[in-house]
């Protein structure tokens, strides 16, 4: 017979929460981390993996590769960044994303928020979720915190009429103009958000980009709200502060 303490077994069945929070420098639409090492990286959930040099985060060192892209990245966005965390780190945490309040937690455990609550799933490693927009569209949205445009595929609005045109860039692709349409009503959860979507030039990139989801999504929706991700649950809870 086990000779085993009920302290022992609480030990067992009892995991410690650990939390680590980071603050957030906002640039450009970027949410920067700064990590114990205070190294600079781009949040970026548009990426199923980390770039650049290996760094540190929640105590444990995270492994990295492609110096060359994270180099392109630094050029184009014209930002200082040390490294980019992708899905490969971000998927291993239960992650409470506040921008209003410039910081991000992770944990071992979920953090409860109260809001409304969207199944999600994985696209090449990447989040999507359903959300419907214009009113009654349905569509698949790719939740990229490294968007600070947000995209719609052209088939969903195939009479648009661009009110105004940006610039934006992909390291694939460089920097590109893009041609932006009137705001209209985004809906994921019970939560409506006014966005301003742009249409992507026409590449493969974007053909593949088309293939996978409907519409790609960031700061239009991170900016002004609160969003826990449970990838044990595959959910998102979005708790808006508008």
């Amino acid at each position: 017979m086990l000779n085993i303490s009920i302290n022992q077994l609480i030990n067992i069945n009892i995991m410690e929460t650990k939390v680590w929070t980071y603050t957030l420098s906002i640039e450009r639409k970027h949410l920067i981390l700064i990590n114990e090492d205070n190294k600079r990286l781009l949040i970026d959930t548009g990426s199923p993996m980390n770039l650049g040099a290996s760094f540190m985060l929640c105590g444990e060192l995270q492994t990295s590769s492609n110096i060359g892209m994270m180099n392109q990245i630094r050029e184009l966005s014209g930002l200082e960044l040390d490294g980019l965390i992708g899905m490969s780190s971000l998927r291993r945490y239960h992650i409470l994303l506040d921008v209003p309040s410039k910081k991000i937690q992770f944990s071992n455990k979920p953090f409860s928020l109260v809001g409304s609550e969207v199944k999600m799933r994985s696209v090449f490693g990447i989040i999507c979720f359903d959300a419907t927009v214009d009113v009654d569209k349905k569509i698949s949205v790719l939740f990229d915190t490294g968007a600070p445009v947000s995209y719609l595929n052209p088939e969903i609005v195939p009479d648009y009429v661009p009110i105004d045109h940006i610039e934006d860039f992909h390291p694939s692709l460089g920097r590109y103009n893009v041609d932006l349409l009137p705001e209209m009503v985004f809906e994921v959860g019970y939560h409506q958000f006014p966005v301003s979507f742009g249409i992507l030039p026409q590449t493969p990139l974007s053909g593949l980009a088309n293939m996978l989801s409907d519409a790609i999504v960031g700061w239009d929706l991170f900016h002004r709200s609160i969003i826990e991700l449970d990838f044990d649950s595959n959910r998102m809870i979005i708790d808006p502060l508008v």
